[in-house]
């Protein structure tokens, strides 16, 4: 019993040696393994697109157009200063500024409950 293992291991060997032997010298398997090395074909031509400029990309932006961005962009400003003044600037402490007296003792209760069924 141990002879006839030996022997088809053996066999398994001698077998993997003559395959690695027969296919060693094909290039196909060298490319498939990554052995060779693929040159680039000098001959194929790549055709690209032109570069190109977008339509009007000459033309410049008014005064009128200016204007209108710069009066928008000051509305914007008006509104964000009115928003920012609601706030609490004297507030110096963490405690002030988040006012965590006004949490609820058993939010995290109140929390789960909602998204018990997310």
């Amino acid at each position: 019993m141990i002879k006839s293992t030996v022997s088809k291991a053996a066999t398994l060997i001698l077998g993997f040696l003559t395959l690695t032997l027969l296919t060693s010298g094909c290039s196909s398997v060298d490319e498939a393994l990554g052995k060779s090395k693929s040159a680039p074909d000098e001959f194929e031509v790549v055709v690209r697109p032109p570069l190109s400029l977008p339509p009007q990309f000459a033309v410049r932006p008014s005064d009128d157009t200016i204007s209108q961005t710069a009066a928008s962009t000051s509305s914007a400003n008006a509104q964000a200063s009115s928003l920012l003044k609601s706030r609490n600037t004297d507030a110096s402490g963490y405690n002030q500024v988040f006012n965590l007296d006004a949490i609820e003792e058993d939010i995290r209760t109140k929390v789960d409950e909602e998204t018990a069924g997310i």
